[in-house]
């Protein structure tokens, strides 16, 4: 059986204090916006609250992470141009994120979360009324560059000890602590190197390639939103290099998983089809839906050798 993450509590004092930061940088974003437009400033509180909502759910904080996903819901019609950011949307915003920072201050006292989110109800609803074009804006625009889930698997690892050694997993993952709590699961039973974004996950599979005994990874979680080069780009590159080695379409070649927040899945899978991705897992992922992900794949590297090729949980 894969065992649970260790040392949780330290993992939640973590959360709490790259969350605030998180926030603190949120609000000064927000603040901006009432000066004018600034999309960089729209990208950095969505990325805020996407990053605060999927490391909630992946330490089972289900009340802030519900809380959270609603704020990040409107953040998205703004950065979608869906909504004006006026002053009754800023007031809603920052109203929210002191909410949310309340909230964390509560787990850092008790370790413990505070399920009440009631209260929380009144600094959305500016946020939920009916959303402006952003064309419509009374701000200033102010010149920025404008430029289906896994299906579950046996809850056993195969038998085969010979099976999960060979499986080498590669996680590309920017959240810092996304990557720890993963990192410590799947480093539980079998072999496991991180990446921070695209760029350093090609420079991985490359590496993983040299030598006189390669080793390339069987397994790659690769996250979408990301710095430099996103997941997207990355798989891309990562499968041109599998076909220079001779691995394109033979059991070599790795099971990349994107893993993204969108809720459009038509438009994932598509996004998966034309990378080479072989399927999509939406995120927050908790625990027991990574078990059953790499559980899986350890289970079809154990029954055949042969590559289950991305019309699986693409079609």
């Amino acid at each position: 059986m894969i065992g649970e993450l260790p040392e949780l509590d330290d993992m939640v004092q973590d959360f709490v204090v790259e969350s605030s930061e998180n926030l603190s940088e949120a609000v000064d974003d927000v603040l901006s916006l009432e000066q004018g437009h600034d999309q960089e400033a729209i990208d950095r509180i969505f990325r805020a609250m996407h990053t605060i909502k999927g490391t909630a759910a992946m330490l089972d904080l289900t009340g802030l992470s519900g809380f959270v996903h609603r704020v990040e819901d409107a953040c998205a019609d703004i950065r979608a141009g869906r909504r004006t950011v006026d002053k009754h949307t800023a007031d809603g915003l920052l109203k929210c994120l002191d909410f949310i920072q309340l909230k964390l201050d509560n787990l850092a006292d008790s370790s413990r979360e505070d399920e009440d989110f009631s209260c929380g109800e009144k600094y959305l609803k500016p946020l939920l009324a009916e959303p402006r074009p952003a064309a419509e804006s009374p701000l200033p625009v102010r010149g920025a560059d404008q430029s289906p889930p896994a299906p579950e698997g046996p809850h056993e690892l195969p038998a085969s000890a010979e099976t999960a050694r060979r499986c080498k997993v590669l996680l590309v993952e920017d959240d810092f602590l996304v990557r720890k709590m993963m990192y410590s699961f799947l480093s539980e039973f079998t072999k496991c190197r991180v990446a921070k974004d695209g760029n350093e996950a090609i420079q991985a599979v490359t590496e993983s390639y040299m030598g006189p005994d390669p080793e390339p990874f069987s397994l790659i979680l690769m996250d979408v939103m990301m710095p430099i080069i996103d997941g997207l780009r990355a798989t891309r590159a990562i499968r041109e290099l599998e076909r220079a080695k001779g691995a394109g379409y033979t059991h070599a070649r790795a099971e990349i998983v994107v893993t993204s927040a969108t809720d459009d899945l038509k438009a994932m899978h598509e996004a998966c089809r034309g990378c080479g991705a072989d399927s999509y897992v939406p995120k927050p992922m908790d625990r027991s839906q990574l078990k059953q992900l790499v559980v899986r794949h350890l289970s079809l590297r154990h029954g055949s050798d042969r590559y289950v090729g991305r019309e699986g949980l693409c079609a």
